[in-house]
């Protein structure tokens, strides 16, 4: 399993990344490196944010490791690393800063993250944000891909995909993909697709499909379906159907 930002350092051209291609088989095709893997002659690397998204925007707190168990012989692991941190540094500079009380009205594009706790009006159908670990406010994610929603708040998910909502909240969750709740608050979950509702708290569960409700709490199951509850609190769960009810407590009111 390839970490945040997986990359590649050659003794010709130095460091090769795309944050947004994980594998180390893409990048070594989306650069043309086959030669060089063939011959074992380059190096592959992670770096990888803390978890405490608090330390994200400093490039020190970040864990670096060569993926690999052989070092070339012009191959210096220092060196490399140093060369990494540079260029994620470069990276994370790069990227939007919402001030509290400022605003955005339209972002696009691809970005590694979002800093600050201002309001983002609307992302573009094909943006992508890998991290969200300032406070920031989204009112219309569309069809948005997030990575992990930190500790921000998206007013209306639309038809986005959310990857880990984290400890964000989310208002309502319209047609979202959510794939990991996390410790998550969803005010109203739509009709939305929740893969693994972890341990978060929804608040109205509506027209949602829940496929893994895990250790969640759902205060009214509405219409939703449920397809394991396993050690999940369940309320007002009249009008839900759940496939498998586990070791879940399940109640009326």
């Amino acid at each position: 399993m390839c970490n945040f930002i997986s990359g590649i350092y050659t003794e010709k051209d130095g460091i090769k990344c795309n944050p947004f291609t994980l594998s180390h088989t893409d990048l070594i095709y989306e650069f043309g490196l086959e030669k060089d893997d063939k011959k074992k002659n380059l190096v592959k690397f992670e770096i990888t944010p803390p978890n405490d998204l608090r330390k994200f925007r400093n490039v020190k707190n970040w864990s670096f490791k060569i993926d690999q168990d052989f070092m070339l012989s012009w191959g210096d692991e220092d060196y490399i690393e140093s060369e990494a941190r540079k260029f994620v540094d470069n990276l994370l500079r790069k990227c939007p800063h919402v001030k509290k009380g400022d605003r955005i009205k339209y972002l696009d594009g691809r970005h590694i993250a979002i800093f600050g706790a201002g309001t983002v009006d609307k992302l573009g159908d094909y943006t992508t944000i890998l991290y969200l670990p300032g406070k920031t406010t989204i009112w219309n994610a569309e069809y948005s891909t997030i990575k992990n929603a930190g500790n921000s708040t998206i007013k209306y998910a639309g038809n986005s995909t959310i990857k880990y909502a984290g400890y964000c909240t989310i208002e309502d969750a319209w047609r979202s993909i959510i794939e990991d709740a996390g410790n998550s608050t969803i005010k109203n979950a739509g009709n939305s697709t929740i893969e693994d509702a972890g341990r978060s708290t929804i608040e109205n569960a509506w027209y949602s499909t829940i496929k893994y409700a895990g250790y969640c709490t759902i205060k009214y199951a509405g219409h939703s379906t449920i397809k394991n509850a396993w050690y999940s609190t369940i309320k007002n769960a009249e009008y839900c159907t759940i496939k498998n009810k586990d070791n879940a407590k399940i109640g009326c009111e």
